[in-house]
């Protein structure tokens, strides 16, 4: 090859590069600005549409996204963050690390990070979450795995990767799948200012609560944390950032950090939901305010 040559081929090579990463379409950028204006949403709405996932919010502590994987959720891990799926539609079988597991509706997937993940269809009704993330996944550290195409996916303790050390913070994320019916049964633990909750998991940039509510919980905001409340249970009349909102069953509430808000249970029926926080929620914060 002669030195026009190489020298012809050089720039069009370079042209070649150059123009993927000028048009390639760009990542959705991470760590953004959190958004400042509260939302209420029912979620069968928007399954109702034909996107397999719909961002609902990404914080720079945690996202909450909206899954509807189809036939399957495909094997997979994430090494520094904590994965949970809240199952609303559909049923299936698979794995959470070494452990077997058949979910329905109503149910929360525990994953730790570096613990391997993955649900294959067994139902008519199409398989639909919640997922909350925390702290937020780049993509990098994101890991499919290669397992087989029906259940039982071989082996699980076979790709399951070993848990990294992650945080010198204290964390409380065991692998594990929690009925929301059963466990609501059972009591919950924890008594606050007119609510009772308990913690399912906690992790240093977020957690998960089971929180019930029999009277009211009177106007607060919290400084530092970000709610996505999913409502499980029973109906209430709701005031978000001067806002009034009846909500009920299937309706997802984002409340940002330093939003007042309180809410007011309506009818005979215990309120109860399912509180996704980042950072971690801690009653300790909470400022009431004054009247």
């Amino acid at each position: 090859m002669n030195v026009q040559t190489l020298l012809i081929a050089l720039a069009v090579t370079a042209a070649i590069v150059g123009g993927y990463f000028l048009f390639a379409p760009k990542p959705e950028p991470v760590g953004a600005a959190d958004p400042k204006q509260p939302e209420v949403i029912a979620v069968q709405d928007v399954f109702g549409k034909p996107a397999p996932r719909v961002v609902f919010e990404r914080l720079k502590t945690g996202w909450l996204e909206l899954l509807k994987p189809g036939v399957r959720l495909e094997a997979h891990y994430r090494e520094n963050s904590h994965e949970f799926l809240l199952v609303v539609g559909g049923a299936g079988v698979g794995f959470i690390g070494d452990r077997v597991v058949n979910v329905h509706a109503g149910q929360l997937m525990v994953v730790p990070a570096g613990t391997a993940v993955a649900l294959q269809r067994r139902s008519k009704e199409e398989l639909q979450f919640l997922s909350f993330i925390t702290p937020p996944s780049l993509g990098r550290e994101y890991h499919a795995l290669q397992v087989g195409d029906d259940y039982p996916f071989g082996d699980p303790s076979a790709v399951a990767p070993k848990t990294p050390v992650v945080t010198t913070v204290r964390e409380n994320v065991e692998p594990g799948l929690i009925d929301l019916a059963e466990r609501f049964e059972k009591g919950l633990d924890k008594e606050g200012t007119g609510f009772k909750f308990t913690v399912l998991a906690q992790g240093h940039s977020g957690s998960v609560e089971l929180i019930q509510i029999d009277e009211a919980v009177a106007a607060h905001k919290h400084p530092k944390e970000n709610h996505f409340v999913y409502v499980w249970k029973g109906k209430a009349q709701g005031t978000i950032g001067g806002k009034s909102a009846e909500v009920g069953p299937g309706q997802l509430i984002y409340i940002p950090a330093g939003v007042t808000h309180e809410l007011k249970k309506m009818g005979d029926e215990p309120l109860q939901l399912v509180l996704f926080s980042t950072p971690a929620f801690n009653p300790k914060d909470i400022e009431w305010e004054k009247k």
